[in-house]
């Protein structure tokens, strides 16, 4: 699949985050400013790109998945008209991008500004332990998990996810971040997220809401 910027192309998360972050920009912070997103899925080719021209820090990463956990913002100033938005500058001024970090934290997500050892200020992802209880609420659906949906993805929720992979021919062999979290294995969260909810992005957030309410999880 190609990169994309398509706000179906998100985690459903993201897709009602990045609508509140949108109205909150402009009223709280710079009513002369405009956030849009300017990266939701990326290939692996183009992620591997991006890290051999310094455009990201990382090899692979939350942006690489399908639904994605992972968008950029880009502010941009209205300079142009409704009608001539391609007029209008993008800006990388940090004092645009600080306030996503209030945002992030008024929405539950993560923000790249709080990375150590680098800034990435247009960048939100999905924390890791959420996306822990994402991996455990599709696979309990597929009859393999009979855990807690937790965030903490630890021997039951890899079996499950070793289970699913093999009935359903899978490389097992995903590589884990400091959670456990198979975050980069972005081949099994396609065919996982694809088997419970289909693959019409049009249809994801309904049907992601009705499974989170299932198990009394908010939306």
């Amino acid at each position: 699949m190609n990169s994309t910027t398509r706000i179906s192309a998100m985690h459903p998360m993201l897709q009602i985050a990045e609508a509140k972050f949108a109205v909150d920009y402009q009223r709280d912070y710079f009513a002369d400013h405009y956030l849009k997103v300017t990266t939701a899925y990326r290939s692996s080719a183009d992620q591997f790109k991006a890290f051999q021209e310094g455009r990201s820090k990382v090899l692979c990463g939350n942006h690489n998945t399908y639904p994605s956990f992972a968008i950029d913002f880009t502010v941009f100033d209205t300079k142009g008209t409704p009608t001539k938005i391609q007029d209008d500058k993008p800006t990388w001024e940090n004092k645009y991008y600080t306030p996503l970090g209030k945002l992030a934290e008024k929405y539950g997500v993560f923000w790249g500004g709080n990375y150590k050892g680098f800034f990435d200020g247009p960048h939100i992802e999905i924390p890791s332990g959420l996306i822990a209880v994402e991996y455990q609420m599709l696979l309990k659906i597929q009859g393999l998990y009979a855990g807690a949906l937790d965030g903490m993805f630890g021997k039951k929720s890899l079996a499950a996810l070793s289970e699913y992979c093999k009935r359903n021919k899978l490389n097992p062999n995903a590589s884990h971040n400091v959670y456990g979290v198979p975050w980069n294995n972005s081949d099994t969260w396609t065919h996982l997220w694809t088997k419970v909810f289909g693959a019409d992005e049009s249809q994801w957030v309904a049907k992601w809401k009705a499974a989170r309410a299932q198990f009394g999880l908010p939306a």
